[in-house]
């Protein structure tokens, strides 16, 4: 009986996604498999779901970081400061990655070495990262900053295809077949028994958050493309899009043995396909957005809460 619900639950995302297709197809009169929406709900979903592969990594441990959407701000900023002074895209690029990656490693360092709650460390990062980016614009005497060069080629829906492909392949094998994605399970289960089996704490505590950095990083470079500018919202509620993908493809809260990198994945086309169908079939406008995205939240807390283990991550 435990091994047919466990099956069940793990298919529920895949139906779950068919049954959002199938409905706003026929609502929107076919108009959401039109090329042009296809490409649209590529553009939308490659940031996400690029995010969303590396969240899993640390959702995975039981944590969360709430510092994602003002770190892509920052990071899109310092990339488009030097890509405007150096003339470099790929050196932009560069300094956005190293930007998220230390910042990702000091929030998971700081969180595993004090036995801190991550979510409280990122909060930190969170106003930081969102003071920089203020900062940063009216020094330049607006509420955006915008770079010079030409990002086209970022937003090719084939350029676009081809990077979610290739980081979906890198991350499922590292997640799957390293220990860092084993461990990082066996951590979410129960950190003091990992520790007493011999896993190195730390080490592969901080090493999910690495990976979530460079994830954050190539991220803000797709967000940056979009509009060619960063604006003192870029970013905003960016982690509670990675919260409701992750759960919507069947992603525990909690983390532990039964997070699957898959969520990511299905989780993402879900969230971006129910977004963009709604707004198709004139269900909800743009106004409307933020009101949808609290609703589902609502929705999934109380589905969530229901369980009497613990159902909130770190």
């Amino acid at each position: 009986m435990e091994t047919i619900k466990r099956n069940l639950g793990n298919i529920f995302p895949y139906v779950g996604l068919i049954l959002i297709m199938t409905v706003l197809g026929i609502a929107s009169g076919g108009l959401l498999f039109s090329t042009y929406n296809i490409s649209t709900i590529i553009r939308d979903a490659t940031p996400l779901l690029i995010v969303s592969l590396g969240a899993v990594f640390i959702y995975s441990l039981g944590a969360m970081d709430i510092s994602i959407g003002s770190v892509i701000g920052c990071a899109g900023i310092f990339a488009a400061m030097v890509m405007n002074v150096t003339g470099s895209m790929i050196l932009g690029i560069v300094i956005a990655v190293v930007t998220t990656v230390v910042t990702a490693g000091f929030i998971g360092t700081v969180s595993i070495k004090f036995d801190m709650m991550p979510i409280m460390t990122s909060v930190c990062f969170m106003l930081i990262g969102r003071g920089v980016v203020t900062l940063i614009t009216t020094i330049h005497g607006g509420s955006s900053y915008k770079v010079n060069l030409d990002m086209g080629i970022f937003k090719s829906t084939w350029m676009q295809i081809i990077v979610i492909i290739v980081m979906t392949v890198i991350l499922t094998c590292i997640y799957k077949f390293t220990r860092i994605g084993k461990y990082a399970k066996v951590i979410g289960t129960n950190r003091i028994c990992a520790q007493q089996n011999g896993i190195h704490l730390v080490k592969f505590f901080v090493l999910p958050f690495l990976i979530l950095g460079v994830t954050v990083g190539i991220a803000s470079i797709f967000v940056l493309s979009t509009t060619s500018s960063i604006s003192r919202s870029t970013g905003t509620g960016f982690e509670m899009d990675v919260m409701i993908a992750l759960i919507l493809g069947g992603m525990p809260l909690a983390g532990g043995m039964k997070s699957r990198i898959s969520s990511a994945i299905v989780g993402t086309f879900s969230y971006i396909i129910l977004k963009n169908g709604l707004l198709l079939t004139s269900f909800i406008s743009m106004d409307q957005v933020d009101m949808f995205k609290a609703a589902i939240f609502l929705v999934i807390i109380f589905i969530t809460c229901r369980k009497k283990s613990k159902v909130l991550p770190i």
